[in-house]
This record gives structure tokens, C-alpha cells and sequence, in this order.
């Protein structure tokens, strides 16, 4: 009889956990559909070198592992902002009697050196507004959030300690971030005397970065539309974490490096400055595809928005006037005063990256590529060798591809309408510059797309590496491309000029001209951003089954499984428990 009892239990237990599996699975798989995500974005993590660590006097010393910051990590999950620093060795249950130690977090909010709290020891270059600490004395820990210099207490941050990691978890409850960069250093000290005023003193310490500071944005949030359920929801923005160290360039104030680039600028311009080189990053991975290789030093930029400054450090400006309030410009020189690298201008209103200022940053760093890769090729261009649109015309090339602007192709466009286009021949091509260096440069272009098109992109970089090897303008063309230069020339000609007569503008102009097809339903709807003429697209309403067909297979898949495993597990028949309800009732009457 207990057998049964137990077996019926077991059942039952078994069906209740196979429901809750079954739930489970079931927001597993539609929670995609629904909506439903962590909202945690991509972290970023900053190393810093081992024992490195000093003494009040700045002095290298030895002291706890618990001290030495190994690397930094910060990252959002909906509005909370997580700091996770991992040191050397794992924090101490307890420390010595005698001594007091803090990890802390220092931020200066109005990235302003002159106002907050200053240390050039602790804090580099930051005028400190608030500090993020947890205190460690005897065994006992202490979270605070302080402002600075004041020391006035504002509240307690989350914290958790694992091993050698301890997280700070700060979100709008705890201190209001701005949407605007903030520059931040983190920090790890030993104190004698148990921290207590005034004989105490620093007797070890680290900080990450050694030099600068990190420039950090998390407070920004931007609002997008899913097609999912024609919703609207918060994305919270990767964050981005620059160092930003003093310049080593005496004309500019600071700088910040990257793998591949260096950015110069002056202290009010840090947060474009930061836009500024992650565009040239972004823009790298094309720079390379195009020209087949990359230079082996770092491409400095300099970024001006004082029109006498740029002038006096060489900055040549061309057509139209740098008097033009909405006047932007770039140019790649080796001239002294600055030397070798990328001179930026923008008007002081347009701090703001947007796809003209992409397209010159990767513009200009492809005049670069070409002239360290293709040195030969360069230097022909000067002597006349090959035609001055090969050099404009590689770099239009990589500026359209990363920026998907299409200024230029929208000149050719409008001239074709107007039927106004001159004869075109690639070795009179330049003569057209002086009248319109718009339409000289997309045409410039059009020569490569139309190359990358019928021959393959690699044909590019294949015509640079035999004419870098000496090969003639001509000769060069038929030896890549297999074709004779009268024939390649004609077919450019005729595509061209077919093409763009039928376009309605530079984009269409372009789609057309490489084959290749506009993002996400662009065909039937599409929208032009103003000035600019960059196709953006609008993506076409989709019913939900269509979106989530396969969210709503797996369901069934699962709850056609879960049912037979119910089946199986099914309560006994009546007619299985009567026995045993018989043999109970008879020992009841005993």
C-alpha cells in the first residue's frame, strides 16, 4: 500500500516539475519575441600594468598584491553602472590593526581641471567632483560616495567583492550621471595610523590609469524602434572608455591613442575628439580592405576649430571659403610644424560627428595609406606619372564606403541631367577639378566602383601594387584588368553616363552602380536625410507571426514533448488504486 502511496507522489511530483520546466522554456524561447532581454550592454575592459605601485613621495615600493590593479572593466545593465576593478591577488578577510586601506573611484563629472579637488599623485589631471570608495579597516567594510572636496557623504554605492574583483554598482538612486562623457581614475591606497587624522600617511598606492585619466560615457541613452512588436524601447549606447593623457605634441593640449591612431586637441574638445577617433577606428578594417595593407606607424589627426590656429600650423584650406559657417575640410601633409598626419577642421558648431565628418576623417587617412603603401605611386602622382584622380579618387572611394555619404555621386547625377558632364577621359579627368572639385571627385570615384563592380574590389589594391612596381598608367590598367585601355575606358564611359542619368540622386546612383542592394526594405521606402543625402532606411512592418515563426515552432515542438512526458507520467487509474483503497478500509476496521 505505502508503495503505491509513494508511487503516486512521485508522479505528481514529477508532472509539477515538468511544468516548471516547461514555463521555463517557455520564456527562454519567446522572450526574444516579447521583448524581454537583461538590458546589459557589451563591457569594456581597460588592463594596467603589475606592481606598479608607489608611495607618497611617488616612489616605486612593494606592498599587499590587494593593491596592485591588474585591469579595469566598466559596463551598463539598464541604469545601473557597473565598475569592476580585478587586482593582483585576492582581498583579505582582515588586514593588520595599523593600517587602513580604500579602493576608490574618482570622477570629475564637468571634466573641468580647475574645479573639485586636485592631486597630481592620485589624480593625474582631474579636478575630482566625487569619489566612489569602499574602506577596508580590521575585517570591517565601508561603501561611501562622497563629494569632493567637501567629503560631504552622499549615500552608499552597491558593492560586491569576489576574489580579487570588487564591483561598484552605481545607478541614478545613488548618483546621477550625465549623459555627457565624464573623465574618471580608479585607485587603490594603504594608510598608516588606521587612516586617522592627522598623523596619518600614504604608504602605498596604485591607480589606473598611471597617466590621464579614462573618458567614459554612460549616461547616454538612445530610443529606437523594434520591428519586433512595433514597440519603442531604450537601448542604453556602448560605453566608450578613452584614455586621455597630456599631449606629446606641444601645439595641443591633449591626446588620445588608440591601436592604430593618435588624436590631438584642445581641452574643450575631448568629447568630439573621442568621436572623432573611434570613427577612424570603425574606419580602419575599410582602409585596409581597399588599399591591401596598412601603415606600420600610427596616423595622428589634429583637430582644429580656430580657422587662424589651423592656418598658422600650416592648414591650407581650399574652396569654398573657410569664411562659410558651415565650412569642413581635411588634409594629409607631411609639413612642418605638425609633420606627418591628418589636419581636421570643423566649424565650432558642428561637434557633433555625423557622416561628413566620417567621411573626412577616412578620406584623409586614406591619403596616407596610399602614400606610405604605395610610395611610387604617390610620388608619380606628383610628377605627373599618374593622374592626379588616381590619389582623390582612392581616397573618395573609402570615404563614401565608410560614411555612406554620397555628396560626390549626387554631383555627377546633377550634371548628367543637365547634360552638362564634360568628355570624359581617364587621362584628362584632372582638368575637370578646376571647375567643380565635387563632381572631379566623384567621378574620380566612379572609375574604382566601376573597377570593383566588373573586376572585383580586389582589383583595386592589385592596379596600386603594379603600378607601385613601375608599371605605366596605362599599362598597368590592361595587366590587372586583362582588357585593352581604349575598351576599359569606353565601357567606364558608357556605364557612367547611362547610370546616372537615370538616377534621382547620388545614393540611387550608387546602389546602381556597384550592384549591391540598400539595407532593410529600402527598395519600396526610403528616406533622405537632408544636406547630407544619406539613405537611411525604413524598415516595413511585419506582423508578429512573421517576425517570430520561429520562436513559435520551438514552442510547439516543446509543448508537443512536455505533453507526452505528462502523459507518461500520469496519476494511476482508478481501477489500479481501488485495490489498495480496499486493504486500506479493512485495516481501518481492525
Amino acid at each position: 500500500m505505502a508503495d503505491v502511496l509513494r508511487q503516486i507522489e512521485m508522479r505528481e511530483y514529477a508532472r509539477k516539475q515538468c511544468f516548471l520546466v516547461l514555463i521555463s522554456l517557455t520564456m527562454i524561447l519567446l522572450g526574444p519575441a516579447l521583448g524581454i532581454v537583461t538590458g546589459e550592454s557589451s563591457a569594456l575592459l581597460f588592463s594596467d600594468p603589475k606592481n606598479d605601485l608607489f608611495d607618497k613621495d611617488g616612489k616605486s615600493v612593494t606592498a599587499e598584491p590587494c593593491l596592485d590593479i591588474v585591469s579595469v572593466n566598466i559596463w551598463k545593465s539598464g541604469t545601473d553602472t557597473s565598475i569592476e576593478m580585478t587586482l593582483e591577488e585576492a582581498v583579505p578577510r582582515s588586514i593588520d590593526s595599523s593600517i587602513f586601506i580604500q579602493w576608490s573611484i574618482y570622477i570629475d563629472v564637468d571634466c573641468n581641471p580647475n574645479t573639485g579637488e586636485r592631486s597630481s599623485l592620485l589624480y593625474n589631471d582631474l579636478g575630482v567632483d566625487y569619489n566612489i570608495r569602499l574602506t577596508m579597516l580590521d575585517s570591517t567594510f565601508y561603501s561611501q560616495i562622497r563629494t569632493m572636496p567637501e567629503r560631504k557623504d552622499m549615500g552608499k554605492p552597491r558593492y560586491s567583492i569576489k576574489d580579487n574583483k570588487i564591483t561598484f554598482i552605481v545607478g541614478p538612486q545613488e548618483l546621477q550621471l550625465p549623459a555627457t562623457p565624464i573623465f574618471m581614475i580608479v585607485t587603490a591606497q594603504k594608510w598608516s595610523n588606521r587612516g586617522q587624522l592627522p598623523d596619518t600617511s600614504m604608504l602605498a598606492a596604485d591607480k589606473a590609469p598611471n597617466t590621464g585619466h579614462y573618458m567614459v560615457s554612460v549616461g547616454a541613452t538612445e530610443t529606437g524602434t523594434t520591428t519586433i512588436l512595433q514597440t519603442t524601447e531604450t537601448r542604453t549606447k556602448a560605453i566608450q572608455l578613452w584614455v586621455v593623457i597630456s599631449s606629446d605634441n606641444k601645439y595641443f593640449d591633449f591626446m588620445i591613442e588608440t591601436d592604430n591612431f593618435k588624436i590631438y586637441f584642445h581641452t574643450s574638445d575631448k568629447e568630439f575628439a573621442s568621436s572623432l577617433i573611434q570613427a577612424a577606428e570603425d574606419a580602419y578594417p575599410v582602409l585596409s580592405r581597399v588599399y591591401g595593407d596598412a601603415p606600420s606607424s600610427k596616423t595622428a589627426a589634429f583637430l582644429f576649430f580656430d580657422i587662424e590656429e589651423a592656418e598658422k600650423l600650416g592648414f591650407r584650406f581650399g574652396a569654398p571659403s573657410p569664411t562659410d559657417p558651415n565650412y569642413s575640410a581635411g588634409e594629409f601633409s607631411i609639413a612642418e610644424p605638425l609633420g606627418d598626419g591628418v589636419r581636421l577642421y570643423f566649424p565650432a558648431k558642428d561637434k557633433v560627428l555625423n557622416v561628413r565628418a566620417k567621411d573626412i576623417v577616412a578620406h584623409e587617412i586614406g591619403h596616407r595609406f596610399l602614400r606610405l603603401i604605395y610610395p611610387k605611386v604617390r610620388t608619380g602622382v606628383s610628377l605627373g606619372t599618374y593622374p592626379r584622380w588616381v590619389n582623390e579618387g582612392f581616397s573618395t572611394y573609402v570615404g563614401t564606403e565608410f560614411s555612406q555619404q554620397f555628396t560626390f555621386l549626387d554631383a555627377v547625377v546633377q550634371e548628367a541631367k543637365r547634360g552638362t558632364i564634360p568628355q570624359l577621359r581617364l587621362d584628362t579627368l584632372d582638368k575637370i577639378e578646376a571647375n567643380s572639385s565635387r563632381l572631379y571627385y566623384g567621378l574620380a570615384a566612379t572609375v574604382l566602383y566601376y573597377i570593383a563592380a566588373n573586376y572585383g574590389e580586389q582589383a583595386l589594391k592589385q592596379l596600386l601594387a603594379e603600378w607601385n612596381r613601375g608599371a605605366g598608367f596605362r599599362v598597368g590598367i590592361e595587366q590587372v584588368l586583362q582588357v585593352s585601355y581604349s575598351d576599359f575606358e569606353q565601357a567606364w564611359m558608357n556605364r557612367i553616363g547611362g547610370i546616372a542619368k537615370q538616377a534621382k540622386d547620388g545614393a540611387e546612383f550608387y546602389y546602381s552602380l556597384t550592384g549591391k542592394t540598400p539595407t532593410a526594405a529600402t527598395s519600396r521606402s526610403t528616406r533622405l536625410v537632408s544636406e547630407t543625402k544619406v539613405i537611411t532606411p525604413v524598415m516595413e512592418e511585419s506582423s508578429w507571426l512573421q517576425t517570430n515563426w520561429q520562436y513559435i515552432a520551438a514552442m510547439a515542438v516543446v509543448v508537443a514533448i512536455a505533453a507526452a512526458v505528462m502523459r507518461r507520467l500520469r496519476a494511476p487509474s482508478p481501477s489500479s488504486i481501488q485495490p489498495c483503497l480496499i486493504q486500506l478500509g479493512e485495516l481501518q476496521h481492525r
